[in-house]
């Protein structure tokens, strides 16, 4: 896995192959967030982007084979802007009827003798659009969760497939209002691909 990243990583001329933890975090940071034709690792390596789930699946993978032990977590929360610049036009309108239910993917990373909060949702340039975006990770430091408060978090369990396991949470959680969620993930790959960061 480490092996294609960085050919990867190299094939787009992004610098030597990563060496390590915090170096890997960057780079999948900054894959432009929108969705991969398969919601796997592999596919965000080759396609060269992710969302929430394929980014985390994928640096879990990553620090795996570096030896760094790590959980995938999953949250549901309420999302609605929050930033102190407009929404861009999309959102504003996938948002005009009040705010989305979402799930949220992270990871919890074990370090210093505690797991942390480590989220690579937003590539860095991603807070002028209003985005929280964590511009670096030093491990065992636990960093905010591109998710708003108040939201419920808890490992997805080990002996499921992350991505079925997901789409069940978000059909339970998000009910009626999935198509809105779908709208709005739209919108958020779109405004980042409009501002340039994809």
């Amino acid at each position: 896995m480490l092996r294609r990243f960085g050919a990867a990583v190299a094939a787009r001329n992004l610098g030597a192959p990563p060496t390590g933890p915090s170096e890997l975090f960057r780079l999948v940071r900054d894959l432009p967030y929108r969705r991969p034709s398969r919601p796997d690792a592999l596919a965000a390596i080759d396609e060269w982007c992710g969302t929430c789930s394929t980014k985390h699946g994928l640096l879990q993978r990553l620090l795996a084979a570096s030896g760094i032990p790590s959980r995938l977590m999953i949250a549901t929360y309420t999302y609605r802007w929050t930033a102190t610049v407009p929404p861009p036009p999309g959102m504003a309108a996938v948002l005009a009827d009040g705010p989305v239910p979402d799930v949220h993917n992270f990871l919890e990373v074990w370090a210093l003798g505690a797991w942390a909060a480590v989220d690579a949702t937003w590539p860095l340039g991603g807070e002028r659009l209003g985005f929280s975006v964590n511009a670096a990770w030093t491990p065992g430091a636990p960093q905010p969760v591109a998710c708003l408060a108040p939201y419920r978090a808890w490992p997805v369990p080990a002996d499921q497939d992350p991505s079925a396991y997901k789409a069940r949470v978000v059909r339970s959680w998000c009910g009626a209002d999935e198509p809105r969620r779908e709208r709005l993930i739209a919108a958020l790959s779109e405004a980042i691909r409009d501002s340039g960061l994809a």
